[in-house]
């Protein structure tokens, strides 16, 4: 099942069916990506056709129904046309809601002229006077219907727990050894792959980071830009299991390099 919104880490569909806590054996086990309540999650959707007529809602996750959806504003959203045919839907989540909700566990609803998209689970937590840390994920181009970036659409992940774990080193070098034994390093390259892992990512959200090394701009920052930005730079993603419907996910990239080219006699390459 394609969803209604590839190039997200936010999903939606028009059938719950495929909501993965929906599918059978998960019992809406309470799990989804967090985000500060103020503001609510970012996503965005493309629609080919249709007259933009938008309205949306966080239902709560253990009522299916949507008998206890909380509305939201319509002007919390930005809607864009697309040159050659159909607009865009996008929340930034860089404001706060007009209607604020409390805590817990959310679908975002997206009524399109009557058609109802449905997202994996948020949760919105309370944003606290500790540090909040993230990592930001955004494109510089559009990417046809998958991504429409004009006005620095952004994606965020909030780590709910993190580690940075030992550096990894790759080094590499050309070396020339002539008749007497005497080396002469002409290039080498040394780069410190940084790891940092995140726990509790949903299933949902593998597919996405799995593809993040294709976006030109990740990094590690906290929310109110008080500590230097960590570009992850050749980034690249895995995971392995946690629990049910979560992972802990794995970033490697590029932290520290350093490279010499020319001849280097006798140049020490432990």
């Amino acid at each position: 099942m394609i969803p209604a919104n590839p190039g997200n880490i936010l999903k939606f569909n028009t059938d719950a069916a495929w909501q993965r806590h929906n599918q059978p054996g998960q019992d809406r086990t309470a799990f989804g990506l967090r985000c500060p309540k103020e503001t609510g999650p970012a996503f965005q959707i493309f629609f080919d056709s249709g007259a933009g007529v938008v309205t949306w809602g966080l239902n709560p996750a253990a009522i299916p129904s949507g008998g206890s959806i909380e509305a939201m504003d319509a002007g919390d959203l930005i809607i864009t046309n697309k040159d050659g045919g159909g607009f865009w839907v996008t929340r930034t989540a860089f404001a706060p809601l007009t209607n604020p909700v409390d805590c817990g566990f959310y679908e975002v609803w997206l009524t399109v002229d009557g058609d109802v998209y449905k997202s994996e689970v948020v949760h919105l937590t309370e944003t606290t006077t500790d540090t909040v840390y993230r990592i930001r994920f955004t494109n510089s181009t559009d990417k046809d219907n998958v991504l429409y970036t004009s006005f620095s659409y952004h994606q965020f992940l909030y780590p709910v727990r993190w580690a940075w774990d030992r550096p990894k080193i790759d080094r590499e070098s050309q070396i020339e050894v002539d008749g007497n034994g005497k080396r002469t390093t002409l290039f080498s390259r040394t780069v410190a792959r940084f790891r940092l892992e995140v726990s509790h990512i949903p299933d949902y959200a593998i597919n996405f980071l799995s593809k993040c090394g294709d976006l030109d701009g990740v990094q590690f920052e906290d929310e109110a830009g008080a500590i230097a930005v960590v570009p992850m730079e050749n980034i690249t993603f895995d995971s392995r299991i946690q629990g049910v419907g979560l992972n802990i996910g794995i970033f490697e990239f590029d932290a520290e390099s350093e490279a010499f080219n020319g001849c280097q006699p006798d140049f020490l390459t432990a």
